[in-house]
């Protein structure tokens, strides 16, 4: 106690806190604020990042859907069904008598609406009557413009697709005598000729929907993702929240669910707003939310975590700041009264002597042996009745030299000083430098990415139209997806004046770029001998081309070993005959249920194979019988992709043709591009891969 007591110890830790506590309290403050900042800042781009992933996945969903529903819409058999179900007679009661639709149709309906995974499917008459359905609320017969369906929001898209003839995607709601929560895509069916005889519609499957958005990677433990649209007074959650069980209702907020700010992101989201900040959720929590609106769904989409996790780096942050702050003051209470100690005992001791002294006893001493400026006090002062004056003049000596040694620490520590300025200013023009070069990759690289863009704005306009084939070919299909924004494969055809034509499918060395270069002189030189030099032969036009990109690249005279494997197939529908030639490139095809595979001559053209009379195998194929023709690189089956991450392989690619080959062959496309997909998972596409389908 009697230490507390000391006015040194008081007087010297009062000093300590004037000339340390401002510092570092600013310190303290200055981090804690950029540390907030930064987290804030850091928060707010993974939420729009997540948001805008999440916006993509479902403007990829709704695509999706819509281009299944078309593809359903052109398949000949539903046109058909169509037409014949559409003159039907109606009875009195309303019901359509339709045996067609149970036994030719039915099966077929249920297959495409298992194929593509919608929730249910139904044709409509342009007068409203329900032709084909598998929906259990909505069954054969119905009149979609009676009494109960009128107002409903399956009756308008129907009447909005049946009036624009063009597909519709609906709201979201309620069926009369459905409590589920619906939407449908509507779209005309038309003949060849452009009638429309009905309209499909076909329900969402909103399950599907769910797992597009669902993804909390990077969400902690109490972010969510709320997909939500407004009916009416209702907002209404179109997915389930994170911790909703699933014999939970679906989440629904009316408007005085809204008081006091409660569900405040929602309610911007689905009012067509967009931004972010510190909110109350649906459940009354302080969150950290984006909202953004969702044009495609009519919906609002929010990216919310809770602040108590959001913020709890800089909670910690600042409590290790406090304790900092206090251990530190601890440390100068204990270091200004022990410093204090120091000096007072003894000063106490000099005291009493001086005042005995002062009281006329020249006897008194201090009697101190201490090894330091006040021991040399107390010597002096013991002969202090003989010598004042030289103990004035150690005093003044003595301070003379402590005024010098605080002068020097004191140039030293201004030294330092301008030291760590220079430095600092040296750190701030590397930062900017870095920054600089940073800015400069970021646009050397957009315009980089912009030319190969617009490079293939180019080749997509030298590869031959769907239209321009189609006259000539009525039945086929092609799955073209380049590995990068440009590829190295790429497909040729031509309609001979005789009535033949030539199909190409060919895979040049490399991919991107390089690839797109050799596609690019791989069309023009098959121009040149088809167009000009009247070779129409598939063998000849191979050793043709061997030859002449030997001479375009000049493979003769320079290290160039660029190439490309080519099957060229001559179909003369007229005498039932398809020729075929391939370097490297195999073909295959289907009759009579059997799958024929056509072996390439194992030699590819140009590259490391600089002889000018090589000579290529043709292969004639009887098409008297119907045939499903198929030509591709060798991309598809080199995919890595699976549990086992291997390879999809070339048997295993035979095998998908042939169990698709029956099939509209736009349905084959979407069915090898579904493949792939589920093959390849999150594997990268390693190569350009291409296939191309005729059906003779």
């Amino acid at each position: 106690m009697k230490l507390l007591k000391s006015k040194i110890g008081w007087q010297l830790l009062l000093l300590l806190l004037l000339i340390e506590f401002p510092v570092e309290s600013l310190l303290v403050y200055v981090s804690y604020r950029n540390a907030e900042n930064t987290l804030r800042t850091e928060l707010t781009d993974k939420l729009k990042a997540i948001a805008t992933y999440q916006i993509a996945e479902i403007n990829q969903f709704v695509e999706e859907q819509m281009a299944n529903a078309f593809t359903i819409s052109q398949v000949p058999e539903l046109i058909l069904a169509a037409e014949q179900l559409a003159a039907t007679p109606t009875l009195p009661n309303k019901a359509v008598n339709l045996p067609i639709a149970t036994t030719n149709y039915g099966k077929l309906f249920e297959k495409y609406r298992a194929i593509f995974g919608f929730k249910n499917i139904l044709l409509v008459a342009p007068k409203g009557e329900v032709l084909l359905s598998t929906h259990t609320v909505v069954p054969v017969g119905t009149n979609l413009l009676g009494a109960d369906y009128k107002n409903s929001l399956l009756t308008q898209s129907f009447l909005r697709a049946n009036t624009i003839l063009q597909p519709d995607f609906a709201d979201f709601g309620y069926l009369p005598n459905q409590g589920e929560l619906s939407t449908f895509i509507s779209t005309p069916v038309r003949t060849e000729n452009g009638r429309a005889v009905a309209v499909l519609v076909v329900g969402i499957n909103l399950e599907k929907m769910n797992k597009a958005v669902q993804n909390y990677t990077g969400m902690g433990n109490t972010g969510e993702i709320i997909l939500a649209t407004k009916i009416k007074d209702e907002v209404i959650f179109l997915t389930p929240t994170r911790y909703q069980r699933a014999d939970e209702p679906i989440k629904k907020l009316m408007v005085d669910d809204f008081k006091n700010n409660k569900g405040e992101g929602v309610r911007r989201a689905v009012s067509a707003e967009t931004g972010y900040g510190v909110v109350l959720d649906y459940k009354g929590n302080e969150v950290f939310a984006h909202w953004h609106y969702v044009p495609a769904l009519r919906s609002g989409i929010v990216i919310k975590e809770e602040t108590a996790e959001a913020f709890a780096p800089i909670k910690e942050l600042r409590n290790l700041l406090l304790i900092i702050v206090v251990c530190t003051l601890f440390l100068f209470v204990f270091a200004a009264f022990n410093i204090a100690a120091l000096f007072t005992k003894p000063i106490r001791k000099l005291n009493e002597v001086t005042k005995r002294i002062a009281a006329g006893d020249f006897s008194q001493r201090a009697e101190m042996n201490l090894k330091n400026e006040i021991g040399e006090l107390a010597h002096s002062f013991d002969d202090m009745t003989t010598k004042v004056a030289a103990y004035q003049k150690e005093i003044l000596d003595a301070n003379n030299t402590l005024e010098k040694k605080v002068q020097e620490r004191t140039e030293e520590l201004n030294t330092l000083i301008e030291e760590m300025s220079q430095t600092n200013e040296e750190l701030h023009s590397t930062v900017d430098f870095v920054e600089q070069q940073k800015k400069e990759l970021i646009n050397k690289n957009a315009n980089i990415t912009a030319s190969i863009t617009y490079a293939r704005r180019i080749q997509a306009a030298i590869l031959p139209l769907h239209e321009e084939i189609a006259k000539t070919l009525k039945d086929f299909f092609i799955f073209y997806k380049p590995r990068d924004i440009v590829s190295g494969d790429f497909y040729w055809f031509a309609a001979l004046k005789d009535g033949r034509c030539v199909m190409v499918a060919a895979d040049c060395t490399g991919h991107g770029v390089p690839g797109a270069l050799m596609s690019m002189i791989g069309v023009n030189l098959l121009n040149e001998i088809v167009h000009l030099l009247d070779i129409h032969s598939p063998e000849q036009i191979l050793e043709t081309m061997n030859v002449e990109i030997n001479r375009v690249l000049q493979q003769s005279i320079t290290d160039n070993r660029d190439g490309m494997d080519i099957a060229i197939i001559n179909i003369d529908q007229k005498n039932k005959v398809v020729e075929y030639a391939g370097a490297m490139n195999s073909i295959c095809y289907v009759q009579n249920k059997e799958l024929i595979e056509l072996k390439a001559t194992r030699m590819g053209i140009g590259g490391t194979h600089i002889r000018q009379n090589l000579t290529f195998e043709k292969h004639t194929i009887d098409i008297t019988q119907p045939t499903m023709l198929y030509l591709y690189s060798d991309g598809y089956g080199d995919q890595i992709g699976g549990k086992s991450k291997k390879k999809f392989m070339g048997r295993k690619f035979r095998e998908l043709l042939f169990s698709v080959h029956d099939l509209h062959t736009e349905i084959q496309r979407e069915s090898l591009e579904l493949s792939l997909k589920e093959w390849m998972a999150d594997e990268s596409q390693l190569d350009d891969i291409m296939v191309v389908g005729v059906r003779l």
